[in-house]
């Protein structure tokens, strides 16, 4: 099943950590261990990603993030509202969520484990009418696209995790990333000197700049979606009910079997 939403705005989330190790004085007699912790967003359609910096593994400080990467588009006019009176009096009148926060971004929809499904969390998501999505079963992959990246990042830097812990070297990563053609980000150009169809592929940093670009990924992946549904029809796979037995037939061509040595 392809990996994509149905409406663009929609990103996972989770939270990588970096172990370093640190000088605490200036003979380098002691060395102390810390901890790094980034807040990963990706954007599930234009595989966009942002990685911000948090303190410590709080919700107020996963909230605290967001709100300072986003905060020319989530907006929060304050709790009160000041008026002035028919005569010349002013009086402040409480805000309901709708009137006080507004939510102008790309942040439509938030994909995420266990980890996020707090009351904290849950509300800063309704305020700004952000839809929380929480997957954590241990039977699906629903967070496939995101654990790539994270893994692509870590075996970009090696093995040092004081490079992965460094925040500027993050975000030139990060930076490398958005701006690099992505495999998944192809799509069929129509040349006006012949009528072959040719791949261009497109950067991250681009299809989330470009709205129709975000809506033709949509459109392409559908077909997609649907040609797999197609082909389980007539293989007679959507006809199974829950209880049903099913014998599968292991390929140990792509198993580890594949190594031993036959005698």
């Amino acid at each position: 099943k392809p990996n994509f939403s149905r409406t663009p705005g929609c990103w996972e989330i989770d939270v990588m950590f970096a172990k370093h190790f640190t000088n605490t004085d200036k003979d380098k007699q002691f060395i102390t261990k810390q901890q790094t912790i980034y807040l990963v967003l990706l954007n599930v359609n234009t595989r966009y990603l942002i990685v911000l910096p948090v303190n410590d593994k709080t919700q107020q400080s996963y909230i605290k993030a967001i709100k300072k990467r986003f905060k020319d588009v989530l907006i929060d006019k304050g709790k009160y509202e000041y008026r002035t009176g028919p005569r010349g009096g002013k009086y402040k009148k409480r805000r309901s969520d709708d009137e006080r926060f507004e939510n102008t971004s790309k942040l439509k929809t938030i994909k995420g484990d266990g980890e996020f499904d707090t009351k904290e969390f849950k509300t800063f998501c309704r305020q700004y009418g952000i839809k929380l999505i929480i997957d954590d079963s241990p039977y699906t992959l629903a967070h496939k696209s995101i654990d790539a990246v994270i893994r692509t990042i870590r075996n970009a830097f090696g093995l040092n995790d004081n490079r992965i812990a460094d925040n500027k070297l993050m975000q030139e990563m990060v930076k490398y990333y958005n701006n690099t053609p992505h495999r998944a980000l192809k799509f069929r150009n129509y040349d006006d000197e012949d009528d072959k169809r040719k791949w261009i592929y497109y950067t991250p940093y681009q299809v989330y700049a470009n709205r129709d670009l975000e809506w033709r990924y949509i459109r392409m992946m559908m077909n997609k979606l649907l040609d797999i549904k197609k082909q389980q029809s007539m293989k007679g796979l959507l006809s199974y009910q829950p209880g049903n037995i099913i014998l599968i037939h292991l390929d140990k061509g792509k198993t580890q079997k594949k190594h031993e040595k036959r005698r």
